[in-house]
């Protein structure tokens, strides 16, 4: 699935956003700094995905960025099923998930 949808609660209505890069099923999404979306893992046709996405959903027109690890070393752990919570600015804690 590459569709995202965004539900603005006061006013019940559904916000299409920009299509995601790299298609996949229960991807972890969190919101960091009321701003930035962010999407982890989940499952694509290949199997567990590592993709990490972000979109910025105050510049209007652009679309979803491939999140580069800096660090090769440090690597995660591809799953799906995943949480994302903020922890604050700009750190995120990811828990839970699957491999299956």
């Amino acid at each position: 699935i590459r569709q995202c949808m965004k539900y603005i609660v006061d006013q019940n209505v559904w916000e299409e956003l920009p299509l995601l890069d790299k298609p996949r099923a229960k991807a972890a999404a969190c919101l960091s700094e009321s701003r930035y979306l962010y999407t982890f893992g989940g499952c694509s046709k290949e199997g567990l995905s590592n993709a990490i996405e972000m979109l910025d959903t105050e510049a209007h027109g652009k679309g979803w960025e491939t999140v580069k690890i800096i660090n090769p070393d440090q690597k995660w752990i591809p799953v799906c099923s995943l949480c994302g919570l903020e922890l604050g600015r700009r750190m995120i804690l990811l828990f839970g998930g699957s491999t299956e």
